[in-house]
């Protein structure tokens, strides 16, 4: 079953939007817990919220390739199966 524009898309934003609050919520906590010393020269770096942008590029672009190879619609049909709900 070939999968809408639309809904890809959707799933696409999700995917990335729910993946940069992650990496948020996970840099602030090392940040605040000091997990990690960034060094003085490294202060700045993520003026242009360069972190953000990554972690949603990567997010989406993992989603296209998931959809594309099939792995999603694998994986789709195995939980359905695994909780009893046929192919």
């Amino acid at each position: 079953m070939p999968v809408r524009v639309h809904v890809f898309l959707l799933e696409m934003i999700v995917v990335a939007v729910v993946s940069i609050s992650m990496g948020v919520a996970v840099s602030s906590a090392m940040r605040k817990l000091r997990l990690v010393e960034v060094p003085a020269g490294c202060a700045g770096w993520n003026e242009g919220h360069i972190m953000e942008i990554a972690i949603g590029l990567t997010a989406a672009m993992s989603h296209v390739f998931f959809e594309a190879s099939g792995i999603n619609a694998f994986y789709v049909r195995y939980k359905s199966s695994a909780l009893g709900g046929g192919p």
